[in-house]
Parts: C-alpha cells; sequence; structure tokens
C-alpha cells in the first residue's frame, strides 16, 4: 500500500462551462433571458459540485498537486488527466523521467517513485469540450434544475437519493482505486 500526503490541489480553469444557459432552459422549457444570470451562476455551481463528488475534472484546467511525502505511487487528482508539464520536489528541484519516477497510465496517471522531501506535479486535466459525455452535461442540468426548482433530489419520507439525482451520475464517474 503506498504512503501519501495530498496536502493541496490548486486549479486553473482554462475553459467556459460545458452547459450553458440556452441548454437549461430548452431542459426547463423557458424561452425568455430573465433569468440567464442566476442560471449562468448555478450552472457553475452544479460543475465545481459534479466535479467535487466525482474527482473529475469537466473542463480543461492546469492542476499542481502537491504531497508533503510519497512512496511507492501517487494518484493525480481531478481526471482525465492530459499532458504532465512538470514533476518536481517540494524543494522545487526539477526530476528525471526513468531515473527519479516513471509514469503509468493515460487518462488515469500514476507517478511511482519515493519521494520522502515530498513531490509537486504541474498537469493538464480535464475534457475536450467536444468529448464530454452527454450524461455529465445531463447531471449538471439536473442540478441546476435542482436548484432553480428548489428541489432536492432526496426523497423526504427515506431520504434516499432519487432515480433523477445528479449526485448518482457523478458517482459512476469517479475514479475507483483497486490494488
Amino acid at each position: 500500500m503506498p504512503v501519501t500526503n495530498l496536502i493541496e490541489v490548486i486549479s486553473s480553469d482554462e475553459e467556459a462551462e460545458v452547459v450553458d444557459a440556452t441548454y437549461v432552459k430548452r431542459y426547463l422549457g423557458i424561452e425568455t433571458a430573465v433569468h440567464d444570470a442566476l442560471l449562468d451562476t448555478l450552472i457553475t455551481s452544479a460543475r465545481e459540485d459534479f466535479e467535487k463528488a466525482s474527482q473529475v475534472s469537466v473542463i480543461k484546467r492546469q492542476v499542481t498537486a502537491i504531497w508533503s511525502e510519497a512512496y511507492t505511487f501517487v494518484r493525480l487528482p481531478l481526471i482525465p488527466h492530459g499532458t504532465i508539464i512538470s514533476v518536481k520536489n517540494t524543494a522545487d528541484t526539477a526530476l528525471s523521467l526513468d531515473s527519479d519516477y516513471t509514469v503509468q497510465g493515460t487518462k488515469e496517471k500514476r507517478i511511482y517513485g519515493d519521494f520522502p522531501i515530498g513531490l509537486k506535479v504541474n498537469y493538464n486535466a480535464g475534457y475536450e469540450a467536444a468529448d464530454v459525455p452527454e450524461l455529465i452535461k445531463l447531471a449538471i442540468t439536473k442540478n441546476v434544475v435542482e436548484n432553480f426548482e428548489i428541489r432536492t433530489g432526496i426523497s423526504a419520507k427515506n431520504t434516499v437519493l432519487l432515480p433523477n439525482n445528479w449526485r448518482k451520475v457523478a458517482l459512476k464517474y469517479r475514479p475507483t482505486w483497486m490494488f
């Protein structure tokens, strides 16, 4: 079992939302622009909720993940993973591929090696806008609708998630880490 201590994930969003007010208004049957500003705010919030629940980066972004120490391997957060830009120790000394570490995986990358003084990885994550699964867009939209119409997606009688709940979709995309 690897020993890791992820202490910080910093990301900067690079692209626009994958769901826009027009998409949500079509789902809701709204034809006016009266609620566009509110819907834009709810869309960003819904996408962030989905990303937290699923550990998926829906939009393209640059991510820096920092571990105070790591042994055996680390999993990069926020899938799908793109290009690794830099791998350094926490003293900002660049590490060399193959001699200091190795990388396995494509969309879910692991970095193998021992990093007793910490590790700092800068990489790209997220879907290309055209590649975002329609099911993810629909889950984000359902969260927007839920918040717009003040519905919880949870049964009041027995506190279970209803079939149309966006959280169920988010959990399908969450990575499962088996050893």
